[in-house]
């Protein structure tokens, strides 16, 4: 008899009024899962879905993990799994080790809710405890075509501070200087070209969420404040280059190669 796969397990969603939670429920039952939610903070419904429910999904901000795993964690199965869906692992992934009585994988999809699914999708896992459920996570993936990442909590920070919270701060920065200057952004953009154009729809895209989130994510990772340090560096040696009109020094500060 084949082992049953993740899918064939009856799956509790805590958080699915959120956007991510939301996304995750209509997705799994749109693939016949037996997926289950507690939509708002329902203590009793919370309680039953992390007593029955082999699969414990946790769809809450990082803040909340802990008082939430302190609550939970204690009525999980003991041959069950708890995931978490935030975009930092660190705490997260400390809060269900502490907490939870059987398997746990912290789970961090690289995307939003306006995803149409999984399909060429990255998802990052972070190992915490057990081998079978991550296997089993793994295989559900990778069955629905997504690009699974596996990493440890702190090289997923790390990159974050990276790919998030550097990039949000670049466009912040960008965004930040075109709004405090004279310039007509919609009137330039149809001379700028291409380039200057992808860099404007990434300010769009940026200033479509809200700022919180992203404030939030750079403040909550330890990581992210060395990639900021190193940037406002790299800026203030340029403009010191230009203030000085030291075309050499200037040359040696865009003249650079990462790759």
């Amino acid at each position: 008899m084949a082992e049953p796969d993740f899918a064939d397990f009856e799956i509790g969603i805590i958080g699915g009024s959120g956007r991510m939670g939301q996304w995750l429920v209509n997705y799994l039952q749109g693939l016949g899962c037996r997926a289950r939610v507690a939509a708002s903070r329902h203590a009793q419904a919370e309680r039953d879905l992390a007593q029955n429910c082999h699969v414990l999904v946790l769809a809450v901000p990082v803040g909340q993990m802990a008082t939430v795993m302190a609550e939970l964690g204690p009525l999980t199965r003991p041959d069950g799994l708890v995931i978490d869906l935030c975009s930092l692992k660190e705490t997260p992934l400390q809060a269900m080790l502490a907490h939870a009585r059987g398997q746990v994988v912290g789970c961090h999809p690289l995307f939003g809710p306006t995803a149409n699914g999984l399909d060429g999708q990255t998802v990052f896992l972070c190992p915490g405890r057990g081998q079978s459920w991550l296997e089993r996570l793994q295989n559900f993936l990778h069955n629905q075509n997504a690009n699974v990442a596996l990493l440890t909590a702190t090289e997923h920070d790390k990159l974050m501070a990276i790919v998030q919270s550097l990039r949000h701060i670049l466009v912040a920065a960008l965004g930040q200087t075109l709004a405090n200057s004279d310039i007509n952004l919609k009137a330039i953009l149809p001379m700028a070209g291409p380039w200057f154009n992808h860099l404007a729809q990434l300010l769009q895209n940026q200033a479509a969420q809200p700022a919180s989130l992203y404030a939030h994510l750079a403040t909550q990772n330890p990581h992210a404040l060395a990639p900021a340090q190193a940037l406002r560096q790299a800026i203030d040696n340029i403009t010191q280059a230009i203030q000085d009109n030291d075309e050499n020094a200037l040359i040696k500060y865009l003249d650079f190669s990462f790759m």
